[in-house]
This record gives C-alpha cells, structure tokens and sequence, in this order.
C-alpha cells in the first residue's frame, strides 16, 4: 500500500490508542483501532465509522426447557479449511490475482509475529504488547493462547519508520526490545519472571449467524453443527470455563438488523436459542455483516483476562461496501486482532469471490482459519455434502464441520493445557 496516496481522513501515523482500566466485573475494555484505507474506498465515498443508529436488536422467544433424553440430530456438514498465514506465499500470491469486485484490501504485505513466553517457555495468554515509533503508540494488542499477535505496520500507515520499540507485558512483569524493518519476522519476548496462572482456561465462543434467506437450504444443518459444536467443547477434557454467545443479522430493511443473545455457560439453553433462528429477508446479495461484526466485537460481554475468544462467522456473502454510513470490517478485523478476538469465517454454499477474499481476510489477520463447507460436485449452489470445494484453494482436509470445529477449539486450549 506504501505506493498509494492515502486519504487524508485518516492520520499517516496512527491514532494514539487507548486501554482504560478493566471493570470491576472483569469485561474486556476494548482497544480501538484504525487502518488505513486504500485510496478508492469505498468506490463512491467516504467511509463514516459510526452509523447514526445502533443496530436493531433481533426478540428472541424464551428458551423451551431442556428434556432429559432430547437427541440432538446428527449433522450432515462437511468443510474443509486453510491456515493462510501457514501457507504465507501462496496466500500472498492469491491476493495479487485476485480480480474480482471491490474490497477494503488491508495491507499487510510486512507482517511480524511477537510470541510472549514466560520464565519456562510457555505461551503467555493475553500478554500486553505495545509498540511505539519514537514518541507516538501506533499499536496495542493482546496476546492469543499461542502466546502471539501480529504486526501489520503497513495497515496503520506507518511506511517510513526504520524500527519500532516492543514492550510485552503481564501482570507488571516486562519485556522491551527493539524491532528494525525488514530483518526478520519472528521475534519472542520471554518473561523470565512471569509464571502463567494454571487451573480452567476461559473459552468464550460467539456464533455469528447470517440469517437471510440465501441461507435457508442449509441453516436447519448447519444449526444442528453448531448445537454439536457447543455440546462437544462443553465436554472436553480437560473442560473449558466455557461460555457461548450468539449474534444473527440481515439486512437493512428486513424484519431486524442485528440481533444478540449474549454469552452463557447454559449451553443447553443457548441451543435453544441457536434453534429457534430462521432464514428470512436479504434480498440483495451483500448484506450487514459490517454491523453485525461491530455488534460481535464491541456489544458482547467478552470476559477480561485469560480468556481465549473465538467467533465462528457462518455465511454466504460479503458485507455492504455501498452504504452511506456503516462500520468497516477492516477497521472491525483490526479491533478483533488487537483485542485477542480470532475470527474463524464459515463459507456456506453461494460464496462469491468477494466474499471469499473478505472471509479469507478476517481469518488471516486474526490468526485464525478460513473454513467453507464442501459438496459432492463442483458447484457454487451447494448440494449433498461432499468432498468438493469451489473456494480457491489448493489443497485442504475435508471433516465433518462440527469435527473440525471441535478440532480447532482443541488446538486453541492446547496451548494452555500444558499449564494445568
């Protein structure tokens, strides 16, 4: 992005960011971000990150009691999924071929991985890490079960600086260094004073639900994955403190916008809730998932401190980029990376390539995985599930959706198992 001429909306340096001190209640405060746009977004104007209403909320029916013996059907989803950041080069290159319609393209062409470990070499959760140019703060961020966070200085603007300041910190023990451009990629921040806290790991799961009716042939299936996903991590071992939480949208114009059920640890009750959503309105084929993902990120009562948050976004099209005022999944993403949010993107049947490349890079930017469901033949339509993927991809595992899910969650704690 360093050869475009960037908006004057936006500050070549970044914004100065904020952390204010945790609640009592322990709910994360989150940290605001900005990225920089390129120089024609959106197509036909401005953007204004603040719309004049908040999203309407969606009524939700009171949960039906839970019967002893009720079997929950088995479901009949298969997905595959990639790892972009793995297979760096190759992502790279997909994105340099990418001609389709109009994206917010972030750049993040110089990328830096900052691994926080403690005194024994284990991954720090939720580690503090700042980084300065001089005397201006032009990233904050929270460490994921890893230990890592990323880096993008180009998203930010920054394109003349020659090195940056690194502090990680937890619990007011500390680790400062220094990062010049251009060297290397990977650099670690041990904590030799720091002991990670052992005991249940904090696991809050937001599903983010397209709701329209593009996705009616399959929202009954893919309702019964997710209420098998839930149940499932509910019974790992060694068990979570698991909490779910759920956040359905449409469009403008239809019966709601955004509605929300905010996070529990009554998994049975939230299936309830996550059964009774149905697929209606839409119309056109984007639709408010940039309201919607605000909504995820910044209305949820995600909890504060060694917690590993994850959002499951299940659908079929990008969002609205030709709205007058919205929220920006760009600006959106960036948030979720800076306040330890992964974004797991579940591509349904009828994925366009837009929306692939916006779901691709949601999962990239916040260290997670790019998942889209697979059938039996080479269709974009869908049909009986299968082994088969239109998604531009070149090579992936195929599972049982609630499976890989399951899978992926299994890896997140893993990274903390090892402290228990």
């Amino acid at each position: 992005m360093s050869h475009k001429k960037i908006l004057t909306l936006f500050p070549v340096f970044l914004l100065t960011f904020i952390l204010t001190a945790c609640a009592a209640d322990q709910t994360l405060e989150i940290i605001p971000v900005t990225v920089v746009p390129p120089v024609n977004y959106p197509p036909t104007q401005q953007p204004i990150l603040l719309p004049t209403a908040m999203p309407t909320t969606a009524p939700f029916a009171t949960p039906t009691p839970y019967r002893q013996g009720d079997q929950q059907p088995e479901p009949e989803v298969r997905a595959g999924e990639v790892d972009d950041n793995d297979k760096w080069d190759e992502y790279l290159e997909y994105r340099r071929d990418y001609h389709g319609p109009f994206v917010h393209d972030v750049d993040i062409s110089e990328r830096y991985i900052i691994t926080a470990l403690d005194g024994v070499n284990l991954p720090i959760l939720d580690a503090s890490v700042t980084i300065w140019d001089g005397q201006y703060k032009v990233w904050e961020a929270r460490t994921f079960g890893t230990g890592q966070t990323f880096f993008f200085p180009r998203s930010l603007g920054a394109t003349q600086s020659q090195s940056f300041i690194v502090s990680v910190n937890k619990e007011g023990v500390a680790h400062t260094f220094e990062l010049p451009r251009g060297q290397q990629e990977n650099w670690v921040a041990k904590l030799d004073q720091y002991t990670s806290q052992r005991g249940s790991v904090n696991l809050d799961v937001l599903f983010l639900l397209d709701s329209t009716g593009s996705m009616s042939d399959e929202i009954d299936a893919l309702q019964s994955s997710m209420l098998s996903i839930a149940d499932q991590i509910d019974h790992l071992r060694p068990r979570p403190d698991l909490r779910c939480g759920l956040v359905t949208y449409r469009d403008r114009g239809d019966g709601y916008v955004v509605g929300k059920v905010d996070f529990t640890d009554n998994v049975r009750a939230f299936s309830d809730q996550l059964s009774q959503v149905r697929a209606a309105g839409g119309g056109d084929y984007p639709e408010s998932l940039n309201e919607a993902l605000h909504a995820a990120i910044y209305e949820m009562d995600w909890r504060e401190d060694n917690t590993i948050r994850l959002i499951f976004l299940v659908a079929d099209a990008p969002p609205h980029l030709d709205y007058a005022q919205d929220y920006d999944y760009g600006q959106e993403m960036a948030v979720a990376l800076a306040n330890g949010i992964k974004i797991f993107p579940i591509a349904a049947s009828g994925t366009d390539d837009q929306a692939e490349y916006i779901f691709r890079q949601m999962a990239q930017f916040t260290q997670a995985r790019f998942i889209f469901l697979t059938y039996e033949g080479p269709s974009s339509s869908g049909g009986e599930p299968g082994d088969v993927s239109t998604m531009n991809v070149s090579s992936y595992g195929v599972q049982d959706l609630d499976d890989l899910v399951v899978r992926l969650v299994r890896e997140e704690l893993g990274h903390q198992e090892s402290q228990q």
